[in-house]
């Protein structure tokens, strides 16, 4: 199921060439059952086109295969992941009831970011996600500052 649509059976997840002055050229295919995510297969296509010798430069994607944990994969590859950064899909962005990270400047310098009203986080923690241990970064701000925010 995906926004309120449901399938039943396989994806095929191609990639091919694209350069200018040369054919298409089909490199490499996977087939994954329906419910497996876009995000699943972008490092099993990376580590066949690396087996293989024919990792690009520029993997070039559509949002289905980008996450933050993937453009740093693939710059350790020694090539550039460009697709769309996936989009805040949380209930706040959707619905416009408080804030989203993109309400948030990040000072990766100071470790710290700033809410929209200009206040500072007072902590910042590194941890790995509870299900599938992925790299999280948790951001606190003081209740004293968030309490009296409009939003």
């Amino acid at each position: 199921m995906k926004r309120g649509s449901g399938w039943t059976g396989y994806k095929a997840h191609l990639t091919e060439t694209c350069e200018p002055d040369v054919p298409h050229v089909i490199t490499q295919v996977a087939t994954t059952d329906a419910v497996v995510a876009d995000t699943e297969m972008t490092e099993p296509v990376h580590q066949t086109l690396t087996e293989r010798e024919l990792l690009p430069d520029v993997h070039v994607v559509d949002a289905g295969y980008t996450t933050a944990a993937l453009f740093l994969s693939a710059t350790k590859r020694g090539m550039e992941l460009l697709g769309p950064a996936p989009h805040d899909s949380k209930r706040q962005s959707r619905e416009n009831q408080g804030f989203s990270r993109v309400d948030f400047t990040i000072d990766w310098d100071n470790e710290s970011a700033i809410c929209p009203a200009g206040h500072r986080s007072f902590e910042w923690r590194e941890q790995k996600h509870h299900r599938n241990g992925t790299a999280v970064l948790k951001v606190f701000f003081s209740a004293e500052h968030c309490r009296p925010c409009p939003k």
